[in-house]
């Protein structure tokens, strides 16, 4: 059995290319492949496709696993089509979003948390001015 799992985040302009070459670099070979999650990583629709017709080539494929990218709509139909004959091998794509907002969502409490545990910190600090 062979499990490829990586998480790589890229800059936004980059984020199909690592997954083309990932793809590319599972064609030859790798017969043994079962399973590859490459879930939450920025992925697009061009990534996804190629990788999803790399990986159909597996006689071994369990499960494909690129849920949590940035993939289309238009992507999520094209992956799931490529799979109808074999849907159970790939994973949920529910959780895909085109424009890239969750990674900046969870930035954003991040940065509140933060500033309340600053607050929350500074909360008893007393400031005495003195008079002239």
């Amino acid at each position: 059995m062979l499990l490829f799992s990586r998480h790589f985040h890229q800059h936004e302009e980059n984020s199909y290319e690592g997954t083309i070459l990932i793809a590319k670099a599972l064609e030859e070979g790798h017969d043994q492949l079962t399973e590859v999650d490459l879930s939450t990583n920025m992925m697009r629709r061009a990534g996804a496709r190629a990788l999803a017709q790399t990986v159909l080539k597996k006689p071994t494929l369990k499960l494909l696993n690129i849920n949590g990218n940035f993939i289309s709509e238009e992507g999520v139909d094209e992956v799931s089509d490529m799979f109808k004959d074999s849907p159970d091998k790939l994973g949920p794509l529910d959780d895909n979003d085109p424009e890239g907002e969750d990674f900046e969502d969870e930035d954003e409490e991040e940065e509140g948390e933060e500033e309340s545990e600053l607050e929350a910190k500074l909360g008893g600090l007393k400031i005495k001015q003195e008079e002239e």
